[in-house]
């Protein structure tokens, strides 16, 4: 049976820096996780802070989600 697939998108998600941020956006992460969904995850941690990783997200999500029909949280 092929496997659900959802995409997160977040500007919130705990880092290691800050650990606290976005643990809401975790935890559903978490849950559907555990419900059987492969979950990616498109959060702006990943990308850096200020203007330069906002650009460097919005730009890459955008292109992430050109060629995806899956579900987006």
């Amino acid at each position: 049976m092929p496997q659900n697939t959802l995409t997160i998108v977040a500007n919130l998600y705990p880092s290691e820096k800050k650990p606290f941020f976005g643990t809401f956006v975790k935890n559903a992460a978490d849950e559907f996780e555990r419900h059987g969904y492969a979950i990616k995850v498109l959060v702006l941690p990943e990308f850096g802070e200020g203007l330069i990783g906002y650009l460097k997200f919005y730009s890459a999500t955008f292109r992430y989600l050109l060629n995806y029909s899956g579900i987006v949280y």
